[in-house]
């Protein structure tokens, strides 16, 4: 009897490890996931920040080369 409660306990001692582990590599696959979210959604934002710049920076180019095209031609 004590060996059959022995093994009892070692079975449900393995049972209960396999668990913690699959649960655990659950909540890593979950918070890789969100990871991987929150990555593609900054890299989204720069990226969409940086054609915002490089969209202000042609304009404020355009209007330097009118600038000095009109110096340089003697105009204001």
């Amino acid at each position: 009897m004590i060996k059959e409660a022995e093994e009892a306990a070692s079975t449900l001692r393995e049972q209960t490890l396999a668990q913690a582990r699959q649960e655990a590599e659950e909540i890593l696959a979950a918070g890789r996931e969100a990871a991987e979210a929150e990555r593609a959604r900054i890299i989204a934002l720069a990226e969409a920040e940086a054609e915002h710049m490089e969209t202000l920076a042609t304009r404020h180019l355009d209007r330097a080369v009118s600038f000095v095209r009109d110096q340089v031609a003697g105009r204001e």
